[in-house]
């Protein structure tokens, strides 16, 4: 049983990563394509793709 959660934890760490990494892409994506920071971090967070939280530490790296 233990080895089960484990693995879940994984998978659930690993899926959590992946959304993470898909929200950095869509804010790059967003200003190289002429956007503001706050204007791409506004689109992100308007997707619901991860939280607010993760978002605000997403966003402190490009400030």
């Amino acid at each position: 049983m233990l080895y089960e959660t484990r693995m879940l934890e994984r998978e659930q760490d690993a899926y959590k990563q992946g959304k993470i990494d898909t929200a950095k892409v869509i804010l790059e994506n967003q200003m190289d394509n002429g956007s503001t920071l706050e204007q791409a971090t506004e689109f992100v967070r308007n997707l619901k793709i991860i939280s607010d939280n993760d978002l605000s530490k997403i966003v402190d790296l490009y400030k």
